[in-house]
């Protein structure tokens, strides 16, 4: 009877063993999950450039840094609720073409990075795929004028 339980014991004790083992080796067990960076994930926008255009300006280029922004197939610039732009796209930046019908009135636009699936383009309305970076303020402002008193004077002092 001893030697049962102790059989029973044993064998117990070296299955923990191995499970104990497999877990600090680690194994697949039937999941393909890899955990990934977040940036790999979600794009985020550090500043963009420039930050204020002037009312009336023509096209005009805005570059975008931050990270995670994918590729020029898959990532595209929002700007305000329903406009969005391809451009070029680098690890660190994107470079993209904005219309000048865009800088007719002075307005406040929110910019976001939006990344699709591979291969595929980012439209509006956004799909529930597609992710989104933290958004940044374009200001479309209006020009301003400055008036400077003029002093008249004849050459004598008169």
């Amino acid at each position: 009877m001893l030697t049962k339980n102790s059989t029973k014991w044993g064998v117990s004790i070296i299955l923990a063993g191995i499970l104990l083992a497999l877990t600090f080796i680690g194994g697949n067990w039937g999941t393909t999950f890899a955990a990934n960076d977040i940036d790999d994930y979600f794009p985020v926008i550090d500043y963009i450039y420039p930050e204020k255009i002037l009312a009336g300006s023509p096209d005009t280029q805005l570059v975008v840094i931050g990270s995670g922004f994918g590729n020029s197939s898959n990532t595209a610039v929002k700007v305000g609720a329903d406009e969005v732009f391809y451009g070029y796209v680098t690890e660190t930046g994107i470079l993209v073409n904005l219309p000048s019908r865009l800088f007719v009135n002075p307005i406040t636009y929110d910019v976001s990075v939006v990344m699709s699936n591979p291969d595929t383009l980012p439209t509006i309305p956004i799909t529930p795929w597609d992710v989104e970076s933290n958004a940044v303020p374009l200001k479309v402002v209006e020009a301003q004028s400055i008036y400077l008193p003029i002093v008249l004077k004849n050459a004598l002092g008169k």
